[in-house]
């Protein structure tokens, strides 16, 4: 008698995200929208929840590991929140399976501050997907959101412009009608950010920070 074959995954977004709606429930779906604030002029707007535990998207997550790049970038397009935490937790245990550390960050802010002067978070749903990975699955994490925003808040809402492309009109030759840009750095902005994760570098990661090379001053 010709012995059973095993099935072999198919290693491809679409094939995580049936398992994933598998796994779904009501009752996780409320206890997610609670939590998560996704009404109009709320900070997750527009997010979509399938209602999955993260332990059991975790445990499915490392069954996927080995999913090609492509598959993994469809996945972090996916406009369900279990779906892009399920591709960084993918990512996580492809990395370690390599011998590798991984290190996540959250991203870094934009400038934007509310009409009383306070920074307002403009990445609060991504950066909270990535909490939550780095949290369950004891990965070292530097929260570049946070930090970003609270430097940009000591700055204030003048002042914070000179860390960003804010141009007057005339006041750069490859910008002639000006810039008005809160999403990419100046050099300063750039410097500034670049110290921001140095440090956090040395106070979560002291091993990565002892192979940190300072440059030769000539």
């Amino acid at each position: 008698m010709a012995k059973a074959i095993p099935s072999v995954r198919t290693l491809t977004a679409a094939a995580f995200l049936k398992e994933l709606k598998a796994l779904q429930s009501a009752t996780e779906l409320q206890k997610i929208q609670r939590y998560f604030k996704s009404g109009e002029g709320q900070y997750a707007v527009g997010d979509k929840f399938l209602g999955v535990k993260m332990g059991h998207l975790f445990t499915l997550a490392k069954t996927f590991a080995g999913m090609p790049v492509k598959e993994l970038e469809t996945l972090l397009e996916n406009p369900y929140h279990e779906a892009r935490a399920g591709a960084i937790s993918i990512m996580d245990k492809e990395s370690r399976n390599k011998k590798a550390t991984p290190v996540l960050l959250t991203p870094v802010a934009r400038r934007k501050f509310d009409s009383t002067g306070h920074i307002e978070g403009t990445h609060d749903v991504y950066s909270e997907i990535i909490r939550r990975v780095a949290t369950s699955e004891k990965v070292a994490l530097i929260d570049l959101d946070k930090k970003s925003q609270v430097m940009y808040q000591q700055f204030g809402p003048e002042y914070s412009k000179f860390l960003f492309l804010q141009l007057k009109p005339g006041e750069h030759p490859n910008y002639p009608d000006g810039k008005d840009d809160n999403t990419h750095f100046s050099e300063l902005g750039a410097r500034l950010v670049a110290q921001l994760v140095l440090q956090e570098i040395k106070n979560t990661i002291p091993e990565l920070a002892k192979k940190m090379v300072r440059p030769v001053t000539k």
